[in-house]
């Protein structure tokens, strides 16, 4: 059953577990140093970028599209 309404996210440090609504369709999180601020890849070519104090979105910036031959 897919999951596309939230993200489970793991605090290593504390293992708390927490569901963020912001990060709705996010596989990993990549958290930003010394902020409460996660990086999220998205399937759609863009990387969101969501506080996770306040599970809200703060902004979604273009990345790269995934190549068919796998070159970088």
């Amino acid at each position: 059953m897919a999951r596309t309404d939230f993200t489970t996210v793991i605090d290593i440090k504390t293992g708390k577990v927490s569901q963020l609504n912001s990060a709705a369709a996010g596989h990993m999180a990549m958290p930003l140093p010394g902020t409460t601020l996660l990086l999220l890849p998205q399937r759609k070519g863009t990387i969101r970028i969501v506080d996770a104090a306040t599970d809200k979105v703060v902004t979604e910036l273009p990345a790269g599209k995934k190549s068919r031959r796998g070159s970088l």
